[in-house]
């Protein structure tokens, strides 16, 4: 009866009653940002060109999660040089936290970055992730296990602004094309049950954390859309316990809040009239940190310099971590200096694993099978047009050939 009851006042509500877009923890409205402060009485601040307000009765539609924390009223006239105490990092990787932080407030965005957090045993990985939740979506549940499927993954996005997901000791391939999916907008679409066809669906983007102590970005994909940040270890010396810890936390928070929510006014302001010379992978975040660089008291360009550092590195390290597009580079460079090569992937695994037989370990990571290769080439192309080398496949008469020129 309770369920028939509900059934006809749902058809009411829909038939009858004005509908409304929702929102989970941030929106944007067309004119102003807006941050669900997910307290009691459903306060929210509402941020414009001109600064931020909290407002008591906001006219978005925000929904709630049952993980989801209150944050604190934030507090004005404070500097985001108040969390540079609090981040084990050096001054780059500082400027890539703060940016994937107002990413993560900015109502507008349909794309957000990935933040790798990394740094052997010791240097605060899960308590930093916790931190940087905190000034953007708390939740009861501050740090997630890998999922065990795209369902769950999905499933938490449902209901989770920020998913940081702790702790990870690798990272598999699904995971990764999924949260590349998550990060630049997508769908899921799936029975809620197999028993009926009734769909469970979810669409968007969220912003994604992730910690560990090995690399977590070593697929071409995934780092082309994420900041690679690497913590430093903490001294015995400075480590303080965690109660001290917290209650200073606490005391800076609403401030630093603030202060992230004077750089999101000075996007709203600005975004319209930014133009980027030139437009990473992340275009949208790069224009968006770059316009809200005067409320952050930073120097036009000095987000860009660190980001453009990090990409470097982070295509660096990901280049190193690919045994085929590290083999191609070889291939080219010791037999085809100044040509170029042509073939099938049957072909080019020969050469390869030829290449590599002189020493232990040469050949022993590449794919045991040409079709293998081809998705591995595939994948490792990026890389290697970053080191100078162009590669093109092709199909004619009938048959599939590899084209690996010098650009």
């Amino acid at each position: 009866m309770l369920a028939d009851a509900l059934r006809v006042l749902q058809v009411r509500a829909i038939e009858e009653g004005p509908c409304h877009k929702t929102f989970l923890r941030t929106a944007w409205d067309g004119q102003a940002c807006w941050l669900d402060l997910c307290d009691d009485a459903w306060r929210a601040v509402r941020i414009t060109g001109n600064g931020w307000e909290v407002v008591a009765r906001p006219s978005v539609k925000f929904l709630r999660g049952e993980t989801m924390h209150a944050l604190p009223e934030p507090e004005a006239g404070h500097l985001i040089e108040e969390l540079r105490g609090f981040i084990n990092a050096d001054d780059g990787d500082f400027r890539l936290i703060v940016a994937w932080l107002v990413a993560a407030l900015w109502g507008r965005g349909s794309a957000f970055p990935v933040l790798a957090l990394g740094g052997e045993q010791g240097s605060g990985k899960s308590t930093m992730a916790r931190l940087l939740r905190g000034l953007v979506d708390p939740s009861a549940v501050s740090g997630l296990a890998q999922p065990k499927d795209e369902r769950d993954l999905f499933t938490m996005a449902i209901s989770s602004h920020v998913l940081s997901f702790d702790n990870l000791s690798k990272v598999e391939n699904w995971f990764s094309d999924s949260v590349c999916r998550l990060s630049t907008g997508s769908g899921f679409l799936t029975r809620k049950l197999h028993s009926d066809a009734e769909p469970f669906w979810f669409a968007g983007s969220r912003p994604v954390l992730v910690n560990g102590i090995p690399s977590l970005t070593g697929r071409a994909d995934m780092a082309d859309r994420s900041l690679t940040v690497r913590l430093l270890r903490i001294d015995e010396t400075a480590r303080q316990s965690e109660d001290d810890f917290w209650a200073a936390w606490e005391a800076v928070r609403p401030g630093i809040i603030g202060a992230l929510l004077d750089a999101v006014a000075a996007a709203v302001r600005r975004y319209d009239a930014t133009k980027l010379e030139r437009a990473p992978r992340m275009a949208d975040f790069a224009r968006l940190i770059a316009a809200a660089e005067p409320g952050l008291g930073w120097t036009a360009g000095d987000f860009m310099t660190a980001y453009e550092a990090n990409r470097r590195e982070t295509a660096e390290a990901v280049f190193e971590g690919d045994p085929v597009a590290v083999a191609i580079e070889r291939l080219m460079i010791e037999e085809h200096p100044t040509g170029r090569w042509e073939g099938t992937a049957t072909a080019l695994l020969a050469a390869l694993t030829r290449l590599g037989a002189e020493d232990a370990t040469g050949g022993k990571f590449l794919p045991l099978k040409p079709n293998t290769l081809g998705d591995a080439v595939a994948r490792a192309a990026p890389l290697l047009r970053a080191k100078g080398i162009a590669v093109e496949k092709r199909r004619a008469a009938g048959s599939r050939t590899i084209l690996i020129t010098w650009l």
